[in-house]
């Protein structure tokens, strides 16, 4: 089964719907994640969240980010759950 990274989507520059529709039927989980960890802020979370909803995905949506992004770790976890909870919920 398959985990899909959106950070390994946009670093290999392929495209999300052809991603997704070639591999439906094997993602399980999601991970959310911009290049190198940072905020995910500058992703298409409308278009993403669209295109899971046409494939029926049902599995698990997973913030992946890493700490130290900049100077205040709260409020950049609190920006980023809040996308999180607009596009994924």
């Amino acid at each position: 089964m398959l985990n899909l990274d959106t950070s390994t989507i946009i670093l290999n520059n392929n495209d999300f719907k052809e991603v997704l529709d070639y591999s439906k039927q094997y993602i399980r989980h999601v991970h959310i994640s911009s290049p190198n960890f940072q905020e995910i802020n500058k992703i298409d979370h409308e278009k993403i969240s669209k295109l899971l909803n046409e494939i029926n995905f049902q599995g698990y949506v997973a913030l992946e980010m890493k700490p130290n992004i900049n100077d205040n770790n709260l409020e950049t976890l609190k920006r980023n759950i809040s996308i999180m909870t607009k596009y994924y919920s």
